[in-house]
């Protein structure tokens, strides 16, 4: 038969596990305040208000495309249909936002139409008027028709015979607004089979963008020519990020930053560094201690979400930067003046 627990052993145990803690949580706390501390002169920790918010994106400015200049529908939102249709196919793609302002890309339109240089002068009020806006894209949709329905009939043969098929074409112009450059441009096509019922009966009762018309044969055709449009203007638009929060300084020189490849940050892009000035939230310049000129940050690696860069040049060590923004360009003229 065991012996029964005497509340005096149960006491003088719990004593000694008392003891044992205690002595352990003492040593952890000689060992943490025996650790060397590391310095870091550009400050550190994490600003809550930045964690996890993007980078500012390239901004992207469509209005209603022209209509094509025959077509055997005379519909009259061929154009601004289309237009439409490809901001929606670039809304998911992160590194761009895009607007829809009908004056500007009209006043755009009217000068770039059979320019292929620079349209600097024109373009100073819409620059002054639309600061944050990188590119105006205006165009027209060259071709909407069945190839049956052109003079002379079907123009590609299939292998039971003639081949009809629906055509959608679209042509665009890239302006850079900032540099006053036109870009670049392209023409792109798609199609898509139409069968052998006149495009008239077909496309009787419809509308441009409406369920049925997206069913159709000139419906499929121009999603094709819209999603060709839409990574062409990727390629020959790159992303242009104009800002982007610091989050952590990480060691010597080096930062992390909220926003990766998704937003548009590259390896081997550079920026300003910035702080914001306390009293007029604006920002200010950080200046280089040995050279006095703004100093700058590059890129140096990126994730889909994430992105790390190194100062290029060194603060004065009263200045912190894990609350510094970069921007693309230095703040107006008017923001900086006496900072330094």
């Amino acid at each position: 038969m065991r012996p029964r627990r005497t509340p005096t052993t149960a006491t003088s145990r719990e004593r000694t596990r008392r003891a044992w803690i205690a002595l352990f949580a003492a040593a952890l706390a000689i060992a943490g305040c025996s650790a060397p501390k590391l310095s870091n002169p550009f400050g550190s920790g994490v600003n809550a208000a930045y964690v996890g918010q993007p980078p500012a994106r390239t901004v992207l400015v469509l209005g209603a495309f022209e209509n094509p200049r025959t077509s055997p529908l005379k519909w009259s939102d061929i154009g601004s249909g289309a237009a439409q249709q490809l901001g929606r196919e670039m809304l998911p793609d992160k590194r761009f936002e895009v607007r829809f302002n009908e004056a500007l890309a009209s006043r755009v339109a009217s000068l770039a139409r059979g320019r292929t240089g620079e349209l600097v002068s024109e373009l100073t009020d819409a620059r002054r008027l639309y600061p944050d806006v990188d590119y105006v894209i205006v165009g027209q949709v060259t071709d909407f028709h069945h190839t049956a329905d052109l003079a002379g009939g079907p123009i590609e043969k299939g292998l039971f015979g003639p081949k009809n098929q629906a055509v959608t074409a679209i042509s665009f112009t890239i302006v850079d607004l900032r540099t006053g450059r036109i870009a670049g441009s392209d023409h792109v096509a798609g199609t898509a089979s139409a069968g052998g019922k006149p495009i008239s009966q077909q496309y009787a009762g419809m509308s441009f963008g409406s369920y049925l018309f997206n069913r159709s044969p000139l419906g499929e055709a121009t999603r094709h020519a819209v999603k060709k449009a839409a990574e062409r203007l990727a390629a020959l638009a790159p992303s242009q990020v104009a800002s982007v929060n610091v989050i952590r300084v990480t060691g010597w020189r080096e930062l992390s930053l909220a926003g990766g490849s998704d937003h548009g940050l590259a390896k081997g892009q550079r920026f300003y560094v910035c702080t914001t000035d306390a009293a007029t939230g604006r920002l200010r310049p950080v200046y280089d201690r040995a050279t006095g000129a703004p100093l700058q940050a590059q890129v140096t690696e990126t994730s889909r979400g994430a992105s790390k860069a190194w100062l290029v040049g060194e603060p004065a060590p009263t200045v912190t930067l894990s609350e510094a923004v970069l921007t693309r360009d230095l703040p107006p003229s008017e923001a900086v003046a006496g900072v330094r």
